[in-house]
């Protein structure tokens, strides 16, 4: 009876293991269904999945370990201020700069 149980539980463990990874006999590669067991499409479904998770995870690393999307943040100057250090440098007559600035001052 004891012998007849171990039987029947290998049996049934055998019954669904085949399904599920080719068997445990029957061939080199199990029941006829190739190297995975007919489940190859969802190791290449994994895998693929697996390396895009890589991918993914080493360029958010990069962009969180750089510093991400901040960027240095220098005050622009306004087009007074460089008429101003045009006038102050010589590039500009006084007049020009009154010309500029009143053209500047309608545009706005």
């Amino acid at each position: 009876m004891f012998e007849t149980l171990i039987t029947s539980v290998y049996g049934t463990i055998a019954t669904l293991l085949s399904g599920w990874c080719g068997g445990l006999g029957g061939g080199y590669y199990g029941r006829g269904y190739g190297m995975m067991g007919g489940y190859w499409p969802f190791g290449m479904l994994f895998m693929g999945i697996f390396w895009i998770a890589v991918i993914a995870l080493v360029v958010w690393a990069v962009w969180h370990f750089t510093g991400g999307r901040r960027i240095a943040h220098m005050p622009s100057e306004s087009n007074i201020d460089i008429l101003k250090r045009r006038l102050a440098s010589g590039d500009i007559s006084a007049d020009e700069f009154t010309k500029l600035r009143k053209t500047i001052e309608e545009k706005k």
